[in-house]
């Protein structure tokens, strides 16, 4: 009975040791912070063409004519990474972004044609937004750059529209929404090691809604490893 139970407790020492060994790359965590501009483009025509599908759905129409703008917009967030193998990490953490979107008709068009009349005379589109996004990526390393693929989940989004009439006051309201937009994101930083911090250049795709793109460049600091080990000499 003693050898068994002497067994058993080698066995369980033996496993504990080699299991704490395995899990002890993993335990490493890392905090980015991140600051962009955003540019948001379109990769098609930005000029909304009108269609016949479900003419009596005014809601569905009410760009039609219309010109999609290029806007500018600001990113900002907090970032977890953690390490499952020597260069390749899974990351998470919170994401604010103030975006717009600005859709305008043509002022000549609409006194010369009447256009556009279903939206009680409605010339341009303006909304503002404030979203929180959930980011959920996967992190290749190849030494100092780092390549991000992974989705952007905007769970909450506040808007401020202004509506412009072509012959009366300007309308604003505002709203809230919730689990708007899924974007997919592509990302490469060039991180420099300065003392226990590493900062440097980024840059960023998202794929939006409308077939848009938001063009992002900025700085990301990444912190040190939280889980690491005081003799661990590798570039952050």
């Amino acid at each position: 009975m003693k050898k068994i139970l002497c067994l058993t407790g080698f066995i369980l020492l033996l496993y504990s040791s080699v299991f704490s060994q395995s899990q002890e790359p993993e335990r490493k965590f890392q905090i980015l912070l991140k600051s962009c501009l955003q540019y948001k483009t379109f990769f098609a025509s930005e000029y909304i063409e009108s269609t016949n599908d479900n003419p009596s759905d005014i809601i569905a129409h009410q760009y039609d004519r219309f010109t999609k703008k290029p806007t500018f917009g600001f990113q900002t967030g907090v970032q977890i990474n953690r390490k499952i193998f020597k260069n390749l990490s899974i990351g998470s953490g919170l994401l604010v972004s103030i975006r717009r979107d600005l859709y305008e008709g043509d002022i000549d068009s609409v006194l010369r044609y009447h256009t556009p009349t279903s939206i009680h005379d409605i010339i341009k589109y303006d909304y503002d937004f404030c979203t929180l996004g959930l980011p959920l990526l996967v992190i290749y390393k190849i030494k100092r750059f780092e390549l991000s693929a992974g989705v952007n989940i905007e769970f909450v989004s506040f808007k401020k529209a202004r509506f412009t009439y072509l012959s009366a006051p300007d309308k604003i309201v505002y709203s809230t929404s919730y689990f708007t937009s899924f974007l997919p994101v592509f990302q490469i930083n060039y991180l420099i090691p300065i003392n226990k911090i590493s900062i440097g250049p980024l840059l960023e795709m998202e794929i939006g809604k409308d077939k848009s793109l938001y063009l992002s460049t900025g700085i990301v600091i990444k912190l040190k490893n939280l889980a690491a080990s005081s003799g661990d000499s590798s570039i952050p």
